[in-house]
């Protein structure tokens, strides 16, 4: 699996009815979106409107102008790996975890628009205290999020990605003090 990390937009808290309604195409206007999935976590709102105003009362609550407040990762596998639905809403909330962000607000879609299936997971970084949550990984969040790729991966008994920051050697997850090979391009591909 991969797990890569898409940039914001630099406007800060004004993405995020842009970026909620995009991965839940709220307003249709990605028809060739195929929308297989769809999970809200620690959030009272029942629709795309209504989950934006919640997430954005947190923010005003608590965000700064120097952090944005969203983070907005996306997991994808081989074209012939398609867990089931409550496998991969599983691969969602094991990354929100090991990233710290189990406890703030967070959108999860499926999408099925391209060669594989990809997993959207956009969380707020402010927690419910208004304070921004601090990742795993010390800014090195990537890195945390591909190491719980390859975690997820021995869990489940999914193909290993090999050649990345961490790989699998003999059924152990070890950091390989590299890159990805694999080009941005091609993730972008992916997802």
């Amino acid at each position: 699996m991969i797990a890569k990390k898409p940039p914001l937009r630099r406007d800060g808290g004004s993405s995020i009815y842009y970026l909620i309604s995009y991965i839940c195409n709220d307003d249709k206007t990605e028809p060739d979106l195929d929308l297989k999935g769809l999970w809200f976590r620690n959030l009272a709102g029942e629709t795309v409107r209504e989950v934006v105003v919640e997430m954005r009362n947190i923010v005003d609550f608590g965000w700064r102008e120097t952090l944005n407040p969203l983070v907005h990762y996306v997991i994808t596998w081989p074209q012939d790996e398609t867990p089931p639905l409550k496998q991969i809403e599983a691969y969602g909330d094991y990354l929100l975890k090991a990233l710290h962000l189990e406890n703030n607000q967070a959108v999860m879609a499926l999408h099925q628009n391209t060669k594989n299936d990809h997993l959207h997971i956009v969380a707020n970084r402010i927690g419910f205290d208004g304070r921004p949550v601090r990742l795993a990984g010390n800014g090195w969040d990537v890195k945390a999020a591909i190491k719980a790729m390859r975690e997820l991966e021995q869990m489940y008994g999914l193909k290993v990605q090999h050649n990345g920051i961490y790989d699998t050697i003999d059924g152990e997850i070890v950091d390989t003090g590299k890159q990805s090979n694999v080009s941005v391009r091609a993730r972008d591909m992916e997802a």
